[in-house]
């Protein structure tokens, strides 16, 4: 199996509710630093 280590900048926005649960779940990161790493740049 090959793995590989990425390194992603981003962040991640929740919506919780009363009991503290995640009911929805946002997140955005550099689509193309991403891919790059991926193609093993």
């Amino acid at each position: 199996m090959n793995r590989l280590l990425l390194t992603i900048h981003g962040w991640e926005e929740w919506d919780m509710d009363a009991d503290m649960n995640v009911k929805a779940s946002r997140g955005w990161f550099d689509a193309e630093e991403y891919a790059r790493q991926v193609a093993g740049g």
